[in-house]
């Protein structure tokens, strides 16, 4: 007992065998240059150097990010709960678990879903032609590899769309086949609707000020369409800011997407943060540009042309990508019946 009191032996053994939270071990990891080479060196390489972050001395004040969550949830695991606070710290369980948007799960993620599964049941949905995440999937098997397997998966495709219309969705059907080519594209339920229309921005060579005019046009053509519905304009992430800024220049009232929604009747969206949006009218711009930012570029056009519920027009200079271009095209993408914009710049 004296030997337990000793504040001397409770200090020794709080430096030896100290009581962490999953917080604590993650500033530690992070804020020391030593334990994180020593950690991360063989999986990383060199590049263990850009998990770096500086050390705050009060736990409470790190901020944590929404990639941190199953690293928290993995310590969490190592570490057991604290002692006198074992009741919060149990990880809950469910007997059966839905899980959308699982094509950009990462391992660590799916781990901390299979953790929280009771006997194994769970609803998987996901669609591999839309994986563009950190640590995206192209098929089921790397999957299915960290989720529980304690009984045989049945698997069910889905055929049938409901949301986006017949002709926009055999546009984007196109797409499909570079983003997912083991993929069958959905048969749209709605086999009526209006044909996508193409937008060749005038003297390109003027740059990307024609471009934010072409674009601001189409939106005001795209309101008088569609009157009270939601207009979303979908852009390059390198384009974001300037075409932000040019709807502004050109006085209309619009606004970002956030993950609380969209407030305005007019948004302009990235396309990293489109997935998951159901608009009344999408205007996609530049998506050669689409294509060849990133790794998952095709993945990434093809949840831009599948976000609208009715409209969907494509603004481009220069080439139009092949796989988009109308048949009877040049080689600019430019048809008899094509629409072409024309301003005066006086």
């Amino acid at each position: 007992q004296r030997v337990r009191r000793d504040p001397l032996v409770f200090e020794a053994l709080e430096r030896m065998w100290p009581v962490l939270t999953p917080g604590e071990l993650l500033i530690d990891l992070f804020g020391g240059r030593g334990l994180l080479r020593s950690a991360a060196e063989k999986v990383l390489g060199e590049n263990w150097s850009l998990l770096y972050r500086e050390r705050v001395a009060d736990p409470a004040r790190m901020v944590f990010t929404g990639d941190d969550v199953p690293l928290l949830d993995e310590a969490l695991e190592i570490l057991g709960p604290r002692p006198k606070h074992r009741d919060d710290d149990l990880i809950r369980t469910y007997g059966h678990i839905v899980v959308d948007e699982a094509q950009d799960l990462s391992p660590m993620a799916l781990r901390m879903l299979d953790r929280r599964s009771l006997n194994g049941s769970m609803t998987v949905v996901g669609d591999m032609a839309q994986a563009t995440g950190a640590w995206p999937h192209d098929d089921w098997e790397s999957l299915l590899e960290f989720l529980p397997d304690r009984r045989p998966p049945r698997r069910e495709e889905l055929t049938v769309g409901y949301r986006v219309p017949g002709p926009i969705m055999d546009l984007a059907a196109r797409v499909l086949a570079l983003a997912a080519p083991d993929l069958s594209p959905p048969t749209s339920i709605r086999h009526s609707g209006d044909a996508p229309e193409f937008v060749a921005v005038p003297r390109p060579e003027f740059g990307p000020a024609e471009t934010g005019h072409a674009v601001a046009a189409a939106v005001r053509r795209e309101i008088n369409e569609i009157g009270s519905g939601n207009v979303g304009v979908i852009v390059p992430d390198s384009m974001n800011e300037y075409l932000d800024e040019s709807l502004t220049s050109e006085g209309l009232d619009h606004g970002g997407a956030t993950r609380q929604g969209l407030d305005h009747q007019v948004t302009i969206v990235p396309v990293s943060l489109a997935k998951g949006l159901e608009l009344d009218s999408v205007i996609v711009v530049e998506p050669a540009r689409i294509l060849s930012e990133g790794d998952r570029g095709a993945q990434s056009l093809y949840v831009a042309l599948t976000r609208s519920t009715k409209r969907l027009v494509i603004v481009y200079s220069g080439e139009l990508p092949a796989v988009l271009a109308p048949a009877g095209a040049g080689s600019n993408g430019s048809t008899d019946g094509q629409l072409e914009l024309g301003f005066d710049q006086r």
